[in-house]
């Protein structure tokens, strides 16, 4: 037997998959989940192989409309920590 929630958060992984994509290859996403619930909570992290593609996916993807919500795109921030003390000078 198949759960209404289950389904519900694959169709939205797969609308935000379709929709990331545009702007290059995607590694991963992860889904932030309701815990008791356990059903999309209204944001996600999106991973691509390249930089420029997470760059393009901030510039044109930002303030798009998905399964009608508008999308805000940023940088995550505790990441982009990492990988400056990682390329000091660079980014």
């Amino acid at each position: 037997k198949t759960h209404n929630k289950h389904i519900f958060s694959v169709n939205f992984s797969d609308s935000v998959h379709k929709l990331f994509s545009k702007s290059g290859d995607v590694t991963r996403i992860i889904i932030g989940l309701d815990e008791t619930k356990k059903t999309a909570c209204g944001f996600c992290f999106v991973e691509y192989y390249t930089c420029a593609d997470a760059e393009h996916a901030l510039r044109f993807i930002n303030g798009t409309r998905l399964d009608n919500s508008i999308i805000r795109t940023d940088w995550d921030a505790s990441r982009m920590k990492a990988v400056r003390a990682q390329l000091p000078g660079i980014i």
